[in-house]
C-alpha cells in the first residue's frame, strides 16, 4: 500500500484498531513497533519512526509516525515538531535552492520536485510557454490553499505537442512526470502542477504574476540573452502564435497579445533579432504583430517551432506551395508521410469550407 493514501475510514479508527493496521495491513511487525515505543524521549522515538517509514516505504506520512510512536494522530507530531517538514528534516535530505525564498511543501518533497539552477534553452521556452499559454493561481482545494500553475492548448491540433514535447520539457525541467487531461467537449488539452516550489520560482524569481496576465512581460533573464531570446519566441509563438500559409508561395506569421508592457518587450526582442515587422490593433483590447514571407521564412530558419501543428503546416506549404484551411495536424501529417492524396486535402478543405458557409446562412 501507499502509505501516503491511508483510508479516511482508518485515520476514524479506535486506536487498538490502528496498532492492527500497523501489523496487518502495512506489515510491520509488532516488534518493530515495540523497539520504537520502548524509546524514552518523544523527539527520538518520532525520528526513528519516521526512519523506519523511510527504509520500509521509500516514505513518510504523519499519521502513521504518530501511530508507530504510540499516539492516536499526526496532532503529536506538529505538537513536538511544529510541523511534518520539521520533523522530516531531521530524517530526509531536503531540496536544496539557490533561493531562500523558494520553499518545498510537503508534496514537492514526496515526489522530488526541482527546481532550475541554470538558465537554459528548456528554461527560455518554458517561459515563453507560460506566457502564452499558462497562468498562476491559488485555490481553495477543501481546506488547503493549492498553488498552482496551468497550461491548456487545443486539444485536436496540440495534443501532440503536448505529448512528444511540453510533458519531457516539464519532467526535464522540474523533474515531473504530468498527466495531460483531455476534455473532448471543450476541445482542451491541460496540465497543471500543483507545487509551492515551482509557483514561487516563477513568480518570485521569474517575475511572473498570478492571475490575470494584462501586465505581463519578459523576464530580464531572457531579454539580456540573444539565445534565450529565441528560445523564448519558439515557445511563445508555439503556443500564441498564427500561421497563415493558405495563400500560394505567401507565408504570414502572427502574434498578438493583450498586454501593453509584453507588447513594448516584444518590439524590442523582434527588433534585437533583425525581424522587420508591422504591428496594428487587432481589436479594442488586443495588439497584433505581423510578418511578411521572408520574415516568416526568416523566423523557421533562426528559430523554429517545436509545436507538430505549426511545424506540418508550414512543411504542406513548403512542399505543395500552400497548406489548405479546416485541415487537421493528423492529416496534415498524413499527406506529409503520403498516406492522403494533397488534392484529396484540398477537397476536404473546401468541403469543409462550404459547411461552415452554410452554418453561417451565407
Amino acid at each position: 500500500m501507499n502509505i501516503f493514501t491511508i483510508p479516511h475510514a482508518a485515520r476514524k479508527m479506535k486506536f487498538i484498531d490502528k496498532n492492527r493496521f500497523l501489523v496487518e495491513t502495512l506489515g510491520i511487525s509488532e516488534s518493530e513497533i515495540k523497539t520504537i515505543r520502548k524509546i524514552k524521549s518523544l523527539e527520538k522515538r518520532f525520528i526513528e519512526a519516521a526512519k523506519f517509514q523511510l527504509e520500509m516505504f521509500n516514505t513518510i506520512n504523519g499519521e502513521v509516525t504518530a501511530w508507530l510512536a504510540g499516539f492516536p494522530n499526526e496532532s503529536s507530531v506538529r505538537n513536538i515538531f511544529g510541523s511534518h517538514l520539521n520533523l522530516r528534516s531531521k530524517v530526509m535530505k531536503l531540496p536544496s535552492s539557490e533561493f531562500e525564498y523558494i520553499k518545498f511543501s510537503v508534496n514537492d518533497i514526496r515526489r522530488n520536485v526541482k527546481i532550475p539552477t541554470d538558465i537554459d534553452s528548456n528554461l527560455g521556452e518554458e517561459i515563453g510557454i507560460h506566457i502564452g499559454d499558462g497562468s498562476l493561481f491559488v485555490a481553495n482545494d477543501r481546506k488547503w490553499i493549492s498553488y498552482q500553475y496551468s497550461l491548456s492548448g487545443n486539444l485536436r491540433e496540440e495534443l501532440l505537442y503536448y505529448e512528444n514535447f511540453i510533458v519531457p520539457l516539464y519532467f526535464r525541467l522540474f523533474n515531473l512526470s504530468l498527466p495531460i487531461r483531455k476534455k473532448e467537449a471543450k476541445n482542451e488539452c491541460k496540465i497543471t502542477i500543483k507545487s509551492l516550489a515551482i509557483f514561487n520560482f516563477k513568480n518570485k524569481f521569474l517575475g511572473l504574476p498570478v492571475g490575470e496576465k494584462f501586465l505581463i512581460r519578459i523576464p530580464n533573464i531572457i531579454s539580456e540573452n540573444k539565445e534565450l531570446k529565441k528560445d523564448f519566441l519558439r515557445g511563445l509563438i508555439d503556443t500564441d502564435g498564427y500561421l497563415n500559409a493558405s495563400r500560394k508561395e505567401i507565408l504570414h506569421m502572427t502574434l498578438s497579445t493583450f498586454s501593453k508592457p509584453l507588447f513594448k518587450d516584444l518590439n524590442k526582442v523582434f527588433s534585437s533579432l533583425n525581424f522587420r515587422y508591422t504591428y496594428h490593433k487587432k481589436d479594442a483590447k488586443s495588439l497584433e504583430f505581423s510578418f511578411d514571407t521572408k520574415n516568416s521564412l526568416k523566423y523557421f530558419s533562426e528559430i523554429n517551432s517545436h509545436n507538430i501543428a505549426l511545424i506540418s503546416k508550414y512543411s504542406i506549404w513548403k512542399e505543395f506551395g500552400f497548406c489548405p484551411f479546416r485541415l487537421h495536424t493528423e492529416e496534415r501529417l498524413a499527406a506529409l508521410k503520403g498516406e492522403i492524396d494533397f488534392e484529396n486535402l484540398v477537397k476536404l478543405s473546401e468541403k469543409r469550407k462550404s459547411a461552415v458557409g452554410a452554418n453561417s446562412g451565407f
